[in-house]
């Protein structure tokens, strides 16, 4: 790189690039960009970082999420499961998830899947999203409605206020099914 941020040399361009390719091709990174199918804007008219430089503005890294609750000092520990569905719950006949809505992640196959193979979901409530993302230059881009970030502590999020996440009701109402019809096939 050279010395003016954002400027990328050849040599540089090429590894950010093969990089890039790599993980867009394992999965870690969404192909398109950092920002999946969100289509970002180029507030600089050019590059303000290496992503950017290398890859377009899909790839800036210099983006910052605003959220709509402050998060407290996270605090290990096992989560615990709603009594109930919630009222936006993904597993609720209609719900955006399972309608197939791409602003949210997953989908009607992908619930009934983590259900029946004990992936742990959990619930949203008390856990902080996203709101928008903020630019240095104080470009603001809308992210999609579903975009929680909560801190993650050996696989449990942490709610806003730093206690463990709740495991998902229908979740466990339809992985208790999935169980039940396990037992009776052996």
């Amino acid at each position: 790189m050279s010395g003016k941020r954002g400027t990328v040399d050849a040599g540089m361009a090429v590894a950010l690039a093969a990089a890039i390719g790599a993980a867009e091709a394992s999965g870690i990174l969404p192909h398109g960009g950092i920002y999946g199918t969100l289509t970002m804007p180029d507030p600089v008219h050019g590059a303000c970082c290496d992503g950017s430089a290398v890859k377009g503005p899909q790839y800036c890294t210099c983006w910052t999420p605003v959220f709509d609750m402050d998060q407290a000092e996270p605090h290990p520990g096992d989560p615990g499961t709603r009594g109930a569905m919630c009222q936006e719950c993904a597993y609720k006949p209609g719900s955006p998830e399972r309608q197939g809505d791409e602003r949210y992640n997953g989908d009607a196959d992908l619930l009934a899947r983590i259900a029946e193979t004990g992936v742990p979901f959990f619930c949203h409530e008390g856990i902080r999203r996203a709101v928008k993302l903020v630019h240095p230059s104080g470009a603001e881009a809308e992210v999609p409605p579903g975009d929680y970030q909560p801190p993650v502590i050996d696989g449990v999020p942490c709610k806003a206020d730093g206690s463990p996440g709740d495991l998902c009701a229908g979740w466990a109402a339809r992985r208790a099914k999935a169980v039940q019809r396990e037992g009776r096939a052996s």
